[in-house]
């Protein structure tokens, strides 16, 4: 196939579109329709350190004219043109693998069709380049952009690149509150009652497509969640993809645009450290840990779930609790019955090599393991009872949640980084418990996860 011979006949096809477009417009065949749409107009619009944020605003309501029939119309018509044909001859030639050649052009043209209608620009070259790497079996360039809650930022941008993943964390601005959606939303689409915190945009070449970009995004997710205890969660996002055949543009909800009790505020002088932080445990996760498609359940992702239980429960404070002992179990109990000695010690004694107080430890997870017990045999604490367990253990269940967080947070990135098998890391750590030699492999083993410990 002859690149100047393709983008000849595209160049031909596209004037051809666009004049019978213009036309179409100055004197439709078919009345266009209307659709009301809605925007949340930011009157009251303020800039701070962590981004924009809308202090007032108010709904305003406008219609659009809806092109749907008239790109019908025009397809239709361009479809029976030689100019088509001429087109759809060239794919055949440059590409026998399709079986499909006439369907395959006529979904491009009718992309195109449909763009040049809200004045979507195309270029003769563009759209051949996309057509023969797309059909030439190239990964294509996948974006999603989310709404984030729970993320303040102290500076404008973060822009990290892994391999071929670019990411971007930003502050908020005035054009993120003033987005555009359909009066009413379609069903299928949730609205998020909170405005967004902080926004993520992730780009990369993918072959497949949304579930790629879906599994990188619970990715960022888990690493944000895990760089400090944080309840980041996001909202409404969009997938486009730079594509002619398998075009896509979505939007929907990923996350459950969840407002929890602990935002996560990123500092200037912390940026560095995140970046490693995020590069190093990105790369350590394993694939199905992310996976959306395929999930693996294995003890680190129970783990993980319980944690985020813990982090988002609406429930009573036993419950949050509970969860957070929860993961814990999954990480340092294999047989079932064990008691909550094995528990806390196993827990004391590995954070106790990076630095923790193992008394401290040991006793705030036996405390926490009551409150769990309690809770799964479907009891909590009454006022009385809560104010004498506070009195003796020397804390508020509130604190004793977070500190039990901390623990799981700080034992599930071990495993990450340490890439150490669950029964073979249990094994060295009760066999520290009795001999030097191997409390100073243990020591060896989790060195590395020390500067990313509180």
């Amino acid at each position: 196939m002859s690149n100047d011979r393709l983008v000849t006949v595209t160049e031909g096809l596209l004037n051809l579109i666009r004049s019978r477009v213009v036309a179409y417009i100055s004197n439709p065949t078919i009345p266009p329709g209307e659709r009301l749409y809605r925007k949340k107009e930011v009157v009251e619009y303020e800039e701070t350190k962590t981004g924009g944020h809308a202090r007032q605003w108010r709904p305003v309501f406008f219609i659009k004219t809806d092109w749907v029939q008239g790109a019908d119309f025009i397809f239709s018509q361009v479809r029976e043109h030689a100019q088509f044909r001429a087109f759809a001859d060239e794919m055949g030639k440059g590409f026998p693998q399709l079986t499909e050649i006439e369907e395959s052009a006529a979904k491009i043209i009718r992309l195109i069709v449909g763009g040049m209608f809200y004045e979507v620009p195309y270029d003769a070259v563009r759209v051949c380049s996309l057509l023969r790497d797309e059909l030439g079996g190239k990964p294509l360039i996948f974006k999603i952009e989310t709404e984030l809650h729970g993320l303040a930022l102290h500076v404008k941008e973060i822009n990290l690149s892994f391999a071929n993943l670019s990411v971007t964390l930003r502050q908020t601005n005035q054009v993120d509150f003033e987005k555009e959606v359909l009066d009413p939303e379609p069903e299928w689409l949730p609205h998020s009652p909170f405005p967004p915190a902080a926004m993520l945009s992730l780009k990369m070449p993918t072959v497949r497509g949304s579930t790629d970009m879906l599994s990188q995004l619970n990715r960022a997710l888990i690493v944000l969640r895990l760089f400090r205890i944080s309840t980041v969660d996001c909202g409404k996002q969009t997938i486009t993809a730079e594509s002619l055949i398998h075009y896509t543009h979505s939007t929907g909800y990923f996350g459950q645009a969840r407002v929890g009790e602990y935002p996560l505020e990123l500092k200037a002088e912390e940026v560095a450290h995140f970046v490693k932080f995020w590069e190093l445990v990105s790369k350590r996760l394993p694939s199905h840990f992310c996976d959306v498609d395929k999930p693996d359940e294995t003890f680190l992702t129970v783990a993980h779930e319980r944690y985020c239980d813990s982090l988002f429960h609406k429930g009573a404070i036993e419950g949050k609790i509970a969860f957070a002992v929860m993961a814990l179990e999954a990480l340092f109990l294999t047989v079932e019955g064990e008691l909550k000695y094995r528990l806390s010690v196993r827990i004391a004694k590995v954070l106790s090599r990076l630095g923790f107080d193992g008394e401290m430890v040991q006793r705030e997870v036996s405390q926490a393991y009551d409150i769990r017990s309690i809770y799964v045999h479907g009891s909590k604490l009454s006022v009385k009872s809560r104010a004498k367990f506070e009195r003796n253990a020397q804390v508020t269940l509130d604190q004793l949640r977070q500190k039990i967080l901390g623990y799981v947070r700080n034992a599930i990135l071990i495993y990450i980084l340490c890439s150490s098998p669950k029964e073979q890391f249990l094994e060295l750590l009760d066999a520290s418990l009795l001999n030097t030699k191997s409390e100073a492999t243990l020591d060896s083993t989790v060195k590395n996860c020390q500067e990313f410990m509180p």
